[in-house]
């Protein structure tokens, strides 16, 4: 096909010629494939280049092969890139991961603490900077976009994604979505509303920390107010901008939001070949002076799921329209005037309607209410939990979502069967072209908005920012400010900290002193986490032999010995405990008590010697009256991320604290759920509070 006659071959032919032109030389089949979303492990000649795929994912956990680095992921993305290209029409795929909390699923990332961290710090434009870290390191990989920050409003820790939340109060996450600008810039004003924006900047002065943006474009994405799960996404990318040192050209695009069982995600990484994706053929386009695309990234938001029946996760959330949008709706909304250019529905419902099915919110409110010009995507295998038994009747679903409003379905195992049943369905008119056209237009639209049409493949000249000794330090900054400091010494006027770091001996104890998988937490390099060395950082133990003086001697020991306790010259402890990793459903609970008898082992230390416990966490966790008087310091670190070293930067007094809490820290279980104004309040420590290291001061809200 000569270029010369396609308009959609042609980068100065406005965008939606383009999208007209190449929607007109589609078949039913190509355009059934742009629909679809696949694992990365299925990826194939077939499906790529004989198929012509829309988009390919990877699922919590699933990389190329163990410890791959972003070169590696770079090779094989482009690889796919150049099989997608060779498709009859040429359309490039689009590229999604999971990147929440820092480029979290790629071994040698900064990983950055948690959004609860985040929205302790109350400090946007750290969160700000955070972003254009994070789609660098991305988009480092060859990665078009990414399924992150969520903005959904937390109303109870029983939740297992609270930690992905930044605040149980509104106003604090519309803040905090600062980050937004971050990953993709400002959009221009009088940018038309609900259009896919791009942004750019170029990376060429990416080590200044104090990153000017230039005009970006994005596309709005106003899910999140619509529903009970919604991911916000979002596109970017940049074009035709001069370069110089004030132009900084980043694009972020946002995607979809993966989630399998453990056992799924072993069998994705165990189905990829030996050898797969080495060695294979890239193109670094990078041109300083040309539009490039950096990372795409999205906002991932549950606007309801924050809030959904006693904490469950793909829980109902029993709710009117009006509560739903005084709660929960304004971040959506805020984001959507950012230009964010895809939405994901939500696994949940809203008073008993499930999302994926939920036409008046997927198209009559998102699409034709507000005039969103991007596409809305499934989750992972959703379409299989719109009937019962689950997965049966599966073109019914598929049938059921699409009419309502999904564009691209994230098919997971049924990939074959999606196809089938989609291309019957629009034959027989269940569907109507209509639908799949205005779908299909949907997703060129966002294709052409982030350049990949002009710049496909991976830009390798990122690949020296990831892990870099700048957004370490950055990451560094945002673990000492989102500390929150809730009790220094028995007596308040005989504060325990700041710890003398020449003392001649000190303990250090507990599960998660000395474990970096426990201190990242969920959604690292595996979906669910796990425990030990999994990634490059500073462990607290680290960091404390790091802080301390030549002379003092430190005694690491997980449970303490009783001899060990019976020590008299021990001059004070620090307890590190707290939750294992977890995501999603698998965070679901109902008792919130410190695992691994995290209270035995403070309580058996505080005894002894003077302790000061920093707590590992996702969200609040029960803290027994006796308990707490016991102990003669209290620390809620959250899920800090790779940089232990800004716990250190803070207990020995180089930086005081800061952090006020972004969540109601609740007494007992059984006032759950309890938020900030509600009549009945209570809680152990209330929304805001924060003590600092100078007597008698905090900074309770």
């Amino acid at each position: 096909m000569e270029s010369s006659s396609c308009i959609y071959k042609d980068p100065n032919s406005p965008i939606e010629a383009r999208v007209k032109d190449l929607l007109s030389r589609m078949t039913l089949k190509e355009k059934v494939a742009q629909m679809t979303q696949i694992e990365r492990s299925f990826a194939s000649p077939h499906y790529l280049q004989d198929l012509g795929i829309g988009s390919v994912m990877n699922a919590g956990g699933s990389a190329p092969f163990p410890n791959a680095k972003s070169s590696d992921w770079a090779d094989m993305v482009d690889w796919f890139q150049k099989l997608a290209l060779q498709s009859r029409l040429g359309i490039p795929i689009i590229y999604g991961i999971d990147a929440v909390h820092g480029n979290n699923g790629v071994y040698g990332t900064t990983i950055f603490p948690h959004n609860v961290g985040l929205g302790a710090t109350r400090d946007a434009d750290l969160v700000r900077r955070i972003g254009v870290a994070t789609a660098l390191e991305v988009r480092a990989c060859g990665i078009q976009y990414t399924f992150a920050p969520c903005v959904a409003v937390c109303r109870d820790p029983r939740w297992g994604r609270c930690y992905e939340s930044y605040s149980e109060v509104t106003n604090i996450v519309r803040e905090m979505a600062s980050i937004v600008t971050g990953l993709q810039g400002q959009p221009p004003e009088g940018h038309p509303n609900g259009y896919p924006f791009l942004a750019g900047r170029s990376h060429k002065n990416w080590t200044e920390t104090n990153v000017r943006l230039s005009g970006l474009n994005s596309s709005v994405c106003v899910r999140g107010f619509v529903s009970s799960f919604l991911i916000i996404q979002q596109h970017i990318s940049l074009r035709n901008f001069s370069y110089n040192t004030d132009n900084e050209a980043l694009v972020v695009l946002v995607g979809v939001y993966a989630r399998k069982s453990l056992p799924e995600i072993y069998f994705l990484v165990q189905s990829t070949p030996p050898g797969f994706c080495r060695s294979v053929p890239f193109l670094c386009m990078h041109t300083v002076d040309l539009y490039m695309l950096f990372c795409k990234l999205t906002f991932y938001s549950n606007p309801i799921d924050g809030g959904t029946h006693k904490g469950l996760n793909e829980g109902d959330t029993i709710l009117s329209y009006e509560d739903l949008e005084r709660i929960h709706m304004a971040p959506y909304l805020d984001c959507i005037s950012q230009g964010v250019g895809t939405i994901m529905a939500s696994y949940s419902s809203w008073n008993g309607h499930q999302l994926h099915a939920h036409r008046f919110l997927l198209t009559e409110v998102l699409k034709d209410k507000l005039g969103f010009k991007g596409f809305v995507i499934s989750d992972w295998e959703a379409l299989d939990r719109l009937s019962k038994p689950l997965g049966s009747n599966y073109r019914r679903c598929v049938s059921t979502a699409v009419n309502a409003g999904t564009d691209m379905v994230m098919v997971g195992q049924k990939h074959r069967e999606f196809v089938k049943d989609l291309i019957f369905l629009a034959e027989s008119g269940e569907i109507p072209m209509t639908r799949i056209d205005d779908a299909v237009e949907r997703i060129l639209r966002v294709k052409f908005v982030a350049g990949l049409f002009e710049y496909p493949f991976a830009d390798r000249s990122l690949l020296d920012i990831v892990g870099s000794k700048l957004h370490r330090e950055l990451a560094r900054e945002a673990v000492r400010k989102s500390l929150v400091l809730l009790k220094n010494g028995k007596d308040p006027k005989k504060p325990l900290l700041p710890l003398d770091r020449s003392a001649k001996k000190i303990l250090v104890a507990g599960t998660h002193a000395d474990d970096l998988g426990y201190q990242c937490g969920g959604w690292t390099i595996g979906w669910n986490g796990m425990s030990g060395r999994i990634t490059i950082g500073t462990t607290i133990l680290d960091a404390i032999k790091e802080a301390i003086g030549e002379e003092t001697e430190v005694i690491y020991e997980k449970i303490p010995s009783p001899d060990t306790l019976a020590s008299q010259d021990i001059s004070y402890a620090i307890v590190a405990v707290g939750e294992d990793p977890y995501a999603e459903f698998t965070g679901d609970n109902p008792e919130l008590v410190i695992p691994f008898n995290g209270a035995d082992i403070i309580s058996s230390v505080a005894d002894k010697i003077p302790t000061l416990v920093v707590l590992i966490s996702g969200r609040p966790l029960v803290i027994e009256p006796w308990l707490l008087k016991k102990i003669d310091g209290l620390i809620a670190a959250w899920l800090p991320g790779t940089e232990g070293e800004g716990i250190t930067d803070v207990i020995f007094g180089d930086y005081d604290f800061s952090g006020r809490l972004p969540v109601t820290w609740f007494r007992k279980v059984e006032q759950l759920p309890v938020n900030f104004r509600d009549n009945s309040y209570e809680p152990l420590f209330p929304f805001g509070f924060g003590l600092t290291c100078k007597a008698d001061t905090s900074l309770t809200e």
